[in-house]
């Protein structure tokens, strides 16, 4: 934590959290490669190929048989229906356990009285189903998540349209963010990167 923590601690009134390697745990290499085998390609290629339009699918641009068979494209392959039906069953799947630890540190913040939201990239047919499987997702305040608003990080225009959701000012807010860089412009957002962090009792 930084120098000045605690100070910003006393001050902070609400905190912002992502989903994506935060509040749900990253992919296995199993899984990865289970759905590498099914594109025809290795894990290494099937990262690199399902980041390069996730932009357009996470805003809505693209729908899920679009984007499947645009990686399928830029892989040299092409898909049948159901192979698509199963990278995208897979793809929700891999992105659907959620991190203990965060989302008991998420139930301390509600129990100290802390707000909450949720901010992220998450295509529309990820964002139906976290809300419909997610009881934790009720403990939040505020959800903004990209294909519902039709914008993605790191435009400032998604943190504009969360911060009022939650009635605070930027600088009684912090973004927790976990193996990612923080995308709150410092000169004018306060933030801190927390792992794993307990409010403490």
């Amino acid at each position: 934590m930084p120098a000045n923590g605690p100070t910003i601690l006393a001050d902070l009134k609400a905190v912002i959290f992502d989903y994506g390697d935060v509040l749900c745990l990253p992919p296995t290499a199993e899984e990865i490669e289970g759905s590498a085998r099914i594109l025809g390609v290795s894990s290494d290629l099937y990262r690199v190929l399902w980041a390069r339009d996730r932009d357009a699918y996470d805003r809505g641009d693209l729908t899920p048989e679009d984007y499947w068979r645009k990686l399928a494209e830029e892989a040299g392959n092409s898909l049948k229906a159901a192979q698509i039906d199963e990278l995208h069953r897979r793809d929700v799947a891999m992105w659907s356990r959620p991190n203990p630890d965060m989302v008991a540190w998420l139930q301390d913040l509600v129990t100290a009285g802390i707000k909450t939201a949720l901010l992220s990239n998450m295509h529309a047919k990820m964002a139906n189903h976290a809300r419909q499987n997610f009881q934790w997702l009720d403990l939040l305040n505020w959800k903004t998540l990209s294909a519902e608003v039709r914008m993605i990080k790191p435009q400032r225009a998604i943190y504009e349209h969360c911060l009022p959701g939650l009635g605070v000012a930027a600088q009684e807010t912090c973004s927790s963010m976990i193996a990612k860089s923080t995308f709150l412009p410092r000169n004018s957002w306060e933030f801190m990167q927390f792992s794993s962090y307990r409010w403490p009792s």
